[in-house]
């Protein structure tokens, strides 16, 4: 549900994202942020970043914070979920086509630098991700990177790369206090 709620608000706005909730991911295509090896933001991609921010913001309060925290304003009736998440990755993904320049050393570097990024922009432009936590108090958003090893499609064909070069948000349920899994 979280999931889907983010992927309507962000289509309203105007950003189109894919979405993997077996896997808990949020895709954000390559072109709608960054070109092709570089991580500097394509034209529109700090606009869609507002967006997304706006939207994370909104959802992930919902999630946030320990069971027995009051029920904050935004969150609507039935739709308030503390300690939940445990949390959000902004994870940096790259095609196979190897890149050795003055900015980047190699596909790594590449896809940790636009999730670095990325989880900059978020928490430096008003939308306080950065306060949001889990159950145990410790912050929602984190970063990962991954270049070239988890591809969502062929490597072969220039469809497959530009699918290859995204940035993805996995969210990561809590798992359950070990009473309720003995009982």
């Amino acid at each position: 549900m979280l999931m889907e709620d983010i992927k309507r608000s962000l289509a309203a706005e105007g950003v189109i994202v894919e979405i993997d909730t077996e896997k808990g991911l949020l895709h954000i295509p390559e072109k709608v942020l960054f070109p092709s090896g570089s991580a500097d933001f394509a034209p529109g991609g700090e606009k869609s970043l507002q967006a997304l921010g706006k939207t994370l913001a909104k959802h992930l309060l919902c999630y946030s914070g320990a069971k027995g925290d009051p029920h904050p304003p935004a969150c609507p009736q039935g739709k308030y979920f503390p300690g939940r998440l445990e949390a959000v990755l902004i994870e940096g993904h790259t095609d196979n086509v190897p890149i050795k320049n003055a900015q980047f050393a190699d596909n790594w570097q590449l896809s940790a630098e636009r999730s670095l990024k990325t989880f900059r922009y978020l928490t430096e432009h008003q939308y306080d991700l950065d306060k949001l936590f889990n159950a145990k108090q410790e912050p929602f958003l984190g970063v990962s990177a991954y270049g070239e090893q988890r591809p969502i499609g062929d490597n072969r064909t220039d469809e497959g790369k530009s699918a290859n070069r995204r940035i993805a948000l996995r969210f990561i349920l809590a798992a359950p206090e070990i009473q309720a899994i003995v009982k």
